[in-house]
């Protein structure tokens, strides 16, 4: 099976912006456009083929249909396993949490919980996020800030810069802050539970609804260190064509920076998909006597019986694989 362009699923949450329209050329009317989700197979919102012969096919059909294209590593499971997304946060995101798989297979009709992770794109000067507790708090404090509407008090809030990576476990209290655009590569699923809003309104003038007792079950307390520069691995560089920058290697993906300036060739493991994301630039995937234009903002999807991929021309892309 040939490399395709995904064509990506939008959400319109009330705290995005226009920089993926901008910026990322996704075209769509939904104003704000807050997520793109690039590569999915959820039922909220699943991608869609948009080259090749299989054009118009949603992913999740495609999943179905060819699991032995997804690689070794898929074998066994019952669901494809990632959700990979761009997100404008124009405005700051509610303090949220997500739950671990055994929580959510309880609680949540048998659904994945939700581990992520974050690469900055952009942001402005100053910007911040919120990511887990400065220190430990008890259970009765943090449902106490929770009501009387306290809780950022005790976070960590972190100054940001472009290229920072950080990983989020399930269980960590977290919000990306205003002005940040991110890649993130998590579970794929849609559980979230917020805490805290800024009281702001939804689209309907009312408060956005609050998950506090299942936040309450599910949030770690202990005080967390953020990866603002992940050591996942050695960096393989060949001066003047690319370099591979390890960025996280976790049990249920493992993700890669690639810059390329001239012409680097991936061998692909038959054990799995990759997935590029063309985060910066553009360039030229060839295969065999074929090619694809990629830009800014493309999703490609690789089988995982695609031998080998030559990524050619000036860009970076998120290499994302099982």
């Amino acid at each position: 099976m040939k490399p395709f362009l995904l064509a990506p699923s939008y959400q319109d949450y009330l705290w995005g912006g226009e920089r993926l329209k901008r910026e990322y050329h996704k075209q769509t009317d939904l104003y704000p456009l807050a997520e793109s989700w690039e590569l999915s197979a959820h039922p909220d919102g699943p991608s869609v083929i948009a080259s090749g012969s299989l054009s118009g096919m949603p992913f999740s059909r495609f999943v179905a249909e060819y699991p032995q294209l997804l690689g070794h590593a898929y074998a066994g499971k019952q669901e494809f396993p990632l959700l990979i997304k761009l997100i404008d946060a124009e405005k700051i995101l509610s303090i949220q949490v997500h739950p671990d798989d055994d929580y959510a297979r309880e609680f949540e009709n048998g659904q994945q919980g939700k581990e992520e992770m974050w690469y900055l794109l952009d942001c402005k000067e100053g910007a911040s996020l919120y990511f887990g507790f400065r220190e430990q708090i008890s259970r009765e404090e943090f449902a106490r800030r929770l009501s009387d509407g306290t809780i950022t008090e005790v976070l960590n809030r972190v100054p940001v810069k472009k290229g920072d990576v950080f990983f989020i476990e399930a269980g960590t209290i977290h919000a990306i802050g205003e002005g940040i655009v991110v890649a993130e590569i998590q579970q794929n699923s849609n559980l979230t539970y917020r805490v805290h809003d800024f009281n702001r309104l939804g689209p309907d003038g009312k408060p956005r609804s609050l998950q506090l007792d299942k936040a309450l079950a599910v949030t770690s307390l202990v005080p967390s260190k953020p990866q603002q520069q992940a050591a996942a691995g050695p960096i393989q560089e060949q001066p003047g064509q690319f370099l591979v920058k390890p960025l996280v290697r976790c049990r249920r993906f493992s993700v890669d920076l690639v810059r390329v300036e001239g012409i680097y060739p991936h061998t692909v493991d038959p054990a799995s998909f990759v997935s590029i994301l063309c985060v910066e630039g553009s360039g030229t995937l060839r295969w065999q006597e074929e090619e694809l234009p990629v830009q800014k903002g493309d999703s490609v999807f690789v089988p995982s019986d695609c031998a080998e991929v030559s990524l050619l021309g000036n860009g970076e892309y998120l290499f994302t694989y099982l």
